[in-house]
């Protein structure tokens, strides 16, 4: 009974329109972090299947998370967890087109500016390894 109970609130959370949410804007982080090392030539199959691995366990943890939340009656906490990983990916995505050149907040700008220096770096010395 409770295997089958955790089970549907899973599947709840994994249903969600949280969740559906969270998978766009992290396939969205995703597509502007290849974009980002395209643009500066800086491409590693190793950091972009490290950088894959990482995204897929934080929705495989967040639904987790969401789903006991669900299971023991905290639906508010499950989704205060989204919003802050929203708001963390969104963050995420606009320091990549920033080091890609598109205009953004002040506040960003020394967080951007170490990110394109690290670049420069990974291109002075002949590639990222």
């Amino acid at each position: 009974m409770v295997e089958h109970q955790l089970y549907s609130a899973l599947l709840k959370a994994a249903q969600s329109d949280w969740t559906v949410l969270l998978t766009i804007v992290i396939a969205f982080d995703i597509a502007t972090g290849y974009a980002k090392s395209y643009v500066w030539k800086v491409t590693d199959s190793a950091v972009g299947v490290k950088g894959l691995l990482k995204h897929l366990t934080t929705l495989l943890v967040y639904v987790f998370a969401y789903g006991l939340a669900i299971d023991f009656d905290m639906t508010t906490l499950g989704v205060t967890l989204v919003i802050y990983s929203l708001l963390n990916y969104a963050l995420s995505i606009v320091e990549n087109l920033g080091v890609m050149g598109v205009i953004t907040p002040k506040f960003l700008q020394a967080k951007i500016q170490a990110e394109i220096e690290r670049y420069e770096n990974k291109l002075d010395k002949g590639g990222d390894r």
